[in-house]
């Protein structure tokens, strides 16, 4: 952070913040000690100039329960005038090129300076993360379901295309006879009296759908 006075830089200042802080908290915190220190040098009337549009857009939405938010809308209360300038980044301007200057400096710093909490929405990329490493690991370490496997060995959360019946011939379960069998004790074999009723019985070999199978592609017949 920097302040100028009629064009001449007369204060800079860096923090560093502890590393689970977002970007967005580093930008509120700057913006929370600029207005700190127009208050402390008894500065009138003030323009902070920034190029955090998301701080922005927090500080004009009433409806924005984040309480750092809601802490700087309070402190801004009982702040003098001042006047909120968005900036593009590094497009020149000197001052906002000082400040960036600060900024990396603060996260070059020995000491921790302030600390805030993880957002809600990085715990829940964290678990999701960590929950889909686990899911990865479980499924290709697996000794069941190996078939389905060799289609889709690495967890994907992208649904592609979502059809029961295909979920049902991809995973050997529903309405096959051969698991009907496993489960609820019924008659594991095809209608056609040649073999047990499986998925690669019903796509590959029985006679009674044989026709339907002259329309797959050449690789799969």
């Amino acid at each position: 952070m920097v302040i100028f006075n009629e064009g001449r830089q007369i204060l800079q200042q860096n923090w560093r913040l502890n590393d689970e802080a977002s970007v967005f908290m580093a930008e509120l915190h700057a913006i929370k000690m600029a207005i700190s220190n127009i208050r402390d040098l008894s500065i009138k009337k003030a323009k902070i100039v920034t190029d955090s549009r998301s701080v922005l857009q927090a500080l004009n939405n009433p409806s924005n329960t984040n309480p750092s938010v809601l802490g700087l809308k309070e402190l801004l209360r009982y702040a003098p005038s001042i006047e909120f300038i968005w900036t593009t980044a590094h497009i020149g301007v000197a001052g906002n090129e000082s400040a960036d200057i600060h900024a990396k400096l603060g996260t070059e710093r020995p000491i921790i300076d302030s600390y805030y909490s993880r957002p809600l929405s990085l715990l829940k990329s964290l678990l999701l993360t960590e929950n889909l490493g686990t899911w990865q690991q479980l499924w290709s370490t697996s000794l069941k379901s190996r078939d389905v496997f060799q289609l889709c060995p690495m967890i994907n959360l992208r649904r592609i295309h979502a059809n029961f019946f295909i979920n049902q011939v991809i995973t050997g379960h529903g309405a096959i006879a051969k698991h009907q069998a496993r489960f609820f004790g019924a008659n594991p074999d095809c209608s056609c009296g040649t073999a047990i009723e499986d998925r690669d019985h019903i796509i590959l070999h029985c006679p009674q759908w044989a026709e339907i199978r002259k329309i797959f592609p050449p690789q799969l017949r």
